[in-house]
């Protein structure tokens, strides 16, 4: 049962006891151990006996540099250091053919995040109500592993930024 608490790997140890109605064999006991979803491990591995409290939940902010803890978790940075590195890129391409320009993002997808969700989101305007995802709205253009286990993931817009310039690219991340 999800418990959704960080504790570290858990251990239980079954014993069948002798009874008359029925026959042991070889191994009389099991031993099984559970640890936690990935995003607990993280906070265990990071925070310690801290794991649980708000200072280490997923939308507090740990070390006071403005990104929350699930974020320095799915982009790969460690939550007890301040800073800012390490954050999505975004930048702009140009199809020399077209000389079409598009609005790209670039961020550290953590490998060991399993249960978590990544989605770029567009928008013409930063309206609350115009962010848009999903086949036909972003391309990825490249996935790139890295030495640390964690992949730089490239993601193009499909429609060229404007004669206005306008254009606008956020990353969603979400535990399932």
């Amino acid at each position: 049962i999800r418990d959704n608490l960080s504790e570290g790997v858990e251990t239980v140890v079954l014993t069948i006891s002798s009874d008359d109605a029925y026959t042991i064999g070889n191994i009389g006991s099991a031993t099984v151990n559970i640890g936690d979803l990935p995003a607990d491990a993280w906070r265990f591995l990071n925070f310690g006996a801290d794991a649980n409290t708000l200072s280490a939940g997923d939308l507090a902010d740990f070390d006071k540099d403005g990104i929350p803890n699930l974020l320095e978790y799915a982009l790969k940075l460690d939550p007890r250091i301040e800073g800012q590195v390490g954050l999505p890129v975004v930048s702009i391409i140009e199809n020399e053919v077209t000389d079409e320009r598009f609005l790209t993002l670039s961020y550290t997808e953590n490998d060991d995040g399993e249960d978590l969700i990544y989605e770029v989101e567009v928008s013409p305007d930063l309206g609350p109500d115009n962010w848009t995802s999903g086949n036909g709205v972003t391309v990825e253009v490249s996935r790139v592993p890295l030495v640390d286990g964690g992949t730089t993931v490239t993601v193009r817009n499909t429609t060229p930024i404007g004669n206005d310039g306008s254009a606008f690219m956020r990353l969603s991340v979400e535990r399932r």
